[in-house]
């Protein structure tokens, strides 16, 4: 299983740095499309349009990784280090006798919160069961980092009563089964549902477990 590293998806899409080679990079930002940020453990994917073969491209402080070729775009994944503040990638050329630098792009490297789970918009808490049919989901998300997409394949719903009896009912996918609507149906205050064994899959395929949320039934 590949990790999703504090892992994210961050889109980059092409600009041109010169009418001769229209090649080059524009970054997007989690935050604000207008910096230029490489995400601290996160597999954030470059490309590069317009390509051939003696074109590529390195980071002075990370690791650049080419995942593939499609479309006439050169695709790589580029990780940083935590200690370093900046980094700066370099789009370069062989030719017959040397390697030449096309372009370099300088980069702000940063840090995010951690990618935490919610049961529809409930994180550990005191609900009625009233509330909890009203969600319909388990989502993944990062605070504050609207532009982060990742998404649930599968989790496990875990109903522990009070008097000590338990119950499990597995989910592929997101979406809360009539199954497990059927099993909150039937809580009572004091009850305990959790949600465990949460799966997230970003958009480079990566698989990262996340935290298991705890609510108490209340009356």
């Amino acid at each position: 299983m590949r990790g999703i590293g504090i892992f994210i998806f961050i889109a980059f899409s092409l600009t041109s740095f010169g009418q001769r080679n229209e090649i080059g990079v524009r970054s997007e930002s989690l935050i604000d499309p207008n910096l230029r940020v490489l995400y601290v453990g996160l597999e954030n994917v470059l490309s590069i349009e317009n390509y051939d073969t003696n074109i590529f491209l390195n980071i002075n402080y990370g690791m650049a990784r080419k995942i593939g070729s499609i479309n006439n775009k050169q695709e790589y994944i580029i990780n940083v280090g935590s200690s370093a503040k900046k980094a700066t990638i370099r789009l370069l050329k062989k030719t017959l006798t040397d390697t030449i630098i096309i372009d370099s792009v300088n980069y702000e490297i940063s840090r995010i919160p951690a990618l935490r789970a919610s049961f529809g918009n409930l994180v550990d808490s005191m609900v009625t069961v009233e509330t909890l049919l009203l969600q319909n989901q388990v989502k993944a998300f990062i605070p504050y980092y609207y532009k982060y997409q990742v998404y649930v394949n599968s989790f496990t719903m875990h109903i522990v009563t009070l008097d000590g009896l338990s119950q499990i009912i597995k989910a592929n996918g997101n979406k809360i089964t009539i199954e497990q609507k059927q099993l909150i149906k039937g809580l009572k205050p004091g009850d305990i549902l959790f949600i465990e064994d949460i799966y997230c899959n970003g958009p480079t395929g990566a698989t990262r477990r996340l935290n298991n949320i705890k609510l108490l039934v209340k009356p």
